[in-house]
């Protein structure tokens, strides 16, 4: 119901002080939030399957992200899973043991001072074999690869998806969120520039995959085939 005069002002504020504007429709989650949630999703599934958390961490920094997805969470906390149940199982039961990251000095990983980088931890390593066990997965050690195409799926499949209920405005919107707003690398264009350089094909099809293994990652939004009958991209939708 913001007027158009007022979004204007607001957009010339913005811009007079170094900041982006990015307009997203009504929702309980925004734009980076849903990325990230859809992100940490596809990390905790590869570890699950038999990848190490520093594994992951460090393909996520290699494409561009700076603190992988584990690092991440412990630096902001993970005080949240006690409360919001989309945040994961090894969230919570972390959480639940007093490890909620990088304050407190344990949580994917330990932290041996303050500043200090983490070191995994063995404890958190017995956790991950635990829920192996529990959902009788026998794990296999997945390519840096594999790790890197699961994680943009889950990211443009989360984008497609605010594409289609009105999050998000435009497919360019979601990678200035995932650039400037999230810390990824500018090379990497964003997730929906990749999911594009990937081929949207070979994404609705690992997309697919995912959401069959974990509940988090929803199956491919109808976006993917229109576009894909109609050979076209997410970039065109910018257009």
């Amino acid at each position: 119901t913001t007027s158009p005069r007022a979004k204007e002002t607001a957009r010339a504020f913005a811009r007079k002080i170094g900041r982006l504007i990015v307009e997203a429709g009504p929702g309980a989650k925004g734009i980076g939030a849903q990325l990230t949630d859809a992100l940490h999703a596809a990390a905790d599934l590869a570890v699950i399957e038999g990848a190490g958390i520093a594994q992951v961490d460090d393909v996520l920094r290699d494409w561009g992200l700076s603190l992988g997805s584990f690092a991440w969470r412990d630096a902001q906390g993970l005080e949240r899973a006690l409360r919001d149940k989309e945040a994961g199982e090894v969230d919570a039961r972390l959480a639940e043991a007093g490890r909620t990251g990088r304050s407190v000095g344990r949580g994917f990983y330990s932290y041996a001072r303050r500043g200090a980088p983490g070191a995994e931890d063995p404890q958190v390593v017995q956790l991950i074999e635990t829920i192996r066990a529990e959902r009788g997965i026998r794990p296999k050690t997945p390519k840096e690869v594999d790790i890197r195409l699961a994680s943009v799926a889950a990211m443009a499949g989360a984008g497609a998806q605010m594409l289609l209920d009105g999050t998000a405005a435009r497919p360019s919107d979601i990678d200035m969120v995932a650039v400037h707003g999230l810390g990824f690398a500018r090379r990497t264009g964003g997730v929906m520039v990749a999911a594009d350089l990937i081929g949207l094909e070979r994404v609705r099809d690992i997309l697919q995959r995912l959401s069959v293994r974990e509940l988090r990652i929803a199956p491919p939004a109808p976006i993917f085939d229109d576009l894909i009958r109609a050979k076209k991209t997410f970039a065109d939708l910018d257009a």
